[in-house]
């Protein structure tokens, strides 16, 4: 039975209103270096023209600017506050407005409920904003460390890296698959007295409980059969910083070993009959419900006791809009950069401007799923799809965001299209030794030996089901096969990958990277 202390209670926390301002974005600007100043007026009606309001890096930007763009009018738009509401108007203006779809506006009236997501506008066709609640602008680290972004949730995340660098503290990083939490980690070890040595990174899941001791603690020569002298994790990572990536993918025995070493501070490399003290500052990550996997019995809660020195979240990127436009427009000038169209994005001409607005107006409304990561592959599709157009004018934006669309309906959970307000039932998990090795080979066989779908259908984790695996004297990992057997199959199979899958009854990805791993390619 489930610890009840372990149950997670959904709840809506909500900002306190009182802490929250009224915040205008700029998501687009001709001036590309523009993109994501802020401005929070002080009173309930704001005049949008070419010459004001101030935008700028926070509230105590020494230089903040206008808009300051020849399409816009002096004669500014009117931005005021009735009620709990804000109402925009160009009924006195000849300023242009419109939303993302292109759509011509005369007046918007903007809720809380739709302030606190975010509304985007566009003035002239040219410049995006976006107008959302934030609370007070103000930026105690002027270095970004590498995180890109003006939300609430990337300033205290880094005003919080740079208080607990310094530190030895373990800190564990939580946030959806693709947020950066890889970045931060790099971020925390930069801000770090061990800075001068390499962050040593290591992804939990990857490791087999074969090879655990090996990996985490080394070896010595001759420890066993075909045993060679080499450092673990551990050890490379002596005086600097270890990051745990995926922990909560780690199985149980990948668990014992690393608390082990987390509590006693010595690692003994396998072979050894010698402890060796190390020095290690601890950086975990994960987008597991790690509380939930404790009351299946697949994590430990020690373990995560022990972890959790300091806990940093990261927001998903549809819950910090204001992000996205920064982010868009630093990877398209790495993408852009590697592709040799660098003078597409830095000297656009007038004509182009209006697509550019567009398209960064239609990424800001989307969900964005895979995050930080989903959108880099977006990029990257972009800059290849781009190399045949001379300019942008030339281009179908309209098909390209549209398949974009698609992809995000494809990859978006089903219960981001639930209203929140009906709660869904709880999940109810399985516990591992619940399962027999039938059902197990079952599930696996029905799904091709794919171990996300089998752990789903089987209502336990991917850890979990790992742990079936290894506990089963009919059942084994790829990790687990012999070059022999391997070479075997590979022949018998003509290199035929799916015929192998069948034959050798383990997963086609873990297959491929042990073919690799000896050499063999299909």
């Amino acid at each position: 039975m489930i610890n009840p202390t372990l149950k997670h209670v959904p709840c809506k926390v909500q900002p306190k209103r009182d802490s929250q301002r009224l915040t205008l974005t700029i998501v687009f600007h001709p001036d590309l270096q523009r993109i994501g100043q802020q401005c929070q007026p002080d009173t309930s009606a704001v005049a949008i023209s070419r010459l004001s309001p101030l935008f700028g890096q926070g509230s105590n930007d020494p230089s903040p600017e206008p808009l300051a763009d020849p399409f816009l009018s002096r004669t500014p738009i009117s931005l005021c506050k009735k009620g709990k509401c804000w109402h925009l108007s160009n009924l006195d203006s000849p300023i242009p407005i419109s939303n993302a779809e292109d759509d011509s506006i005369e007046q918007l009236h903007m809720t809380e409920q739709m302030l606190d997501k975010g509304v985007l506008f566009v003035l002239s066709g040219r410049i995006v904003l976006l107008c959302h609640y934030c609370p007070n602008l103000s930026l105690n680290v002027t270095d970004n460390m590498g995180l890109v972004g003006v939300s609430e949730n990337i300033t205290n995340v880094r005003n919080l890296v740079a208080k607990v660098g310094r530190l030895k503290a373990p800190v564990l990083i939580r946030g959806e698959s693709g947020t950066g939490k890889e970045v931060v980690a790099q971020a925390i070890h930069e801000y770090s007295e061990r800075s001068n040595k390499k962050l040593v990174c290591i992804n939990m899941a990857a490791i087999s409980k074969e090879l655990v001791n090996t990996e985490l603690f080394g070896s010595v020569k001759g420890g066993f059969t075909g045993a060679v002298s080499r450092h673990g994790c551990f050890k490379e990572a002596d005086h600097s910083s270890l990051f745990l990536d995926e922990i909560g993918e780690a199985s149980i025995e990948v668990q014992a070993a690393l608390l082990r070493a987390l509590e006693t501070g010595v690692v003994q490399p396998v072979g050894s009959n010698r402890d060796t003290a190390v020095d290690v500052r601890f950086i975990a990550a994960t987008d597991a419900n790690l509380e939930a996997l404790i009351g299946q019995e697949s994590f430990r809660m020690p373990l995560l006791q022990r972890l959790s020195g300091l806990v940093i979240e990261l927001t998903p990127l549809r819950n910090r809009r204001e992000d996205i436009a920064p982010i868009l427009h630093k990877l398209l000038q790495i993408k852009f950069s590697e592709t040799h169209q660098l003078d597409k994005l830095q000297h656009m001409q007038q004509s182009e401007i209006g697509y550019w607005a567009w398209f960064f107006a239609q990424c800001c409304q989307l969900e964005w799923p895979g995050n930080v990561r989903q959108l880099k592959n977006m990029v990257t599709q972009l800059s290849i799809a781009l190399l045949d157009s001379t300019d942008a004018s030339s281009f179908d934006w309209h098909s390209f965001v549209q398949t974009i669309k698609k992809q995000h309906q494809i990859a978006s959970s089903p219960t981001m299209a639930i209203d929140n307000s009906i709660e869904a039932p709880p999940l109810v998990r399985r516990k591992p030794r619940e399962i027999d090795d039938e059902e197990v080979l079952n599930a696996l066989e029905k799904h091709q030996w794919q171990i996300k779908l089998a752990a789903s259908e089987l209502l336990i984790s991917r850890a979990a089901l790992y742990q079936r695996i290894d506990s089963s004297p009919v059942l084994r990992r790829a990790s687990n096969i012999s070059s022999a057997e391997l070479q075997s199959s590979f022949a018998d199979c003509s290199g035929d990958l799916d015929q192998m899958v069948d034959m050798l009854q383990v997963s086609k990805q873990a297959l491929i990277r042990r073919l690799h791993e000896i050499g063999l390619t299909h």
